[in-house]
């Protein structure tokens, strides 16, 4: 009850903080870095606790709830989502990455050879 597709459906933003990027070797405040064009993607604004829960879904393959009896997402679904769609770029990286690519919601890529 704390999320929302897009940033101007945040009702209450102050407690809302800005995206941030190295800049100069400093972490500095780049304010919004995505448009309306990616809100698709890439639109949503979570507290932590509800983000947690979305990660403890990805980590149980879409199943959730006390006893893990819901599903939100198949297990089938689920592999798709972590499965290369468009590459994005190759090189070795920071971390001797081989390849980079965005899955369904997911910018993916190997450290050292593995998927990460």
């Amino acid at each position: 009850d704390r999320s929302a597709v897009n940033y101007n459906l945040i009702g209450d933003k102050s407690n809302v903080i800005d995206g941030h990027a190295p800049t100069d070797g400093k972490l500095v405040p780049v304010g919004l870095s995505f448009t309306e064009a990616a809100n698709p993607a890439a639109g949503v604004y979570s507290s932590v606790a509800d983000m947690s829960k979305w990660v403890q879904a990805q980590l149980k393959s879409g199943k959730y709830g006390e006893n893990l009896e819901k599903q939100l997402f198949s297990e089938r679904q689920h592999r798709e989502m972590w499965t290369p769609q468009t590459l994005t770029g190759t090189g070795k990286g920071d971390y001797n990455t081989h390849f980079k690519a965005y899955g369904l919601g997911w910018f993916l890529s190997d450290v050292n050879g593995y998927l990460e």
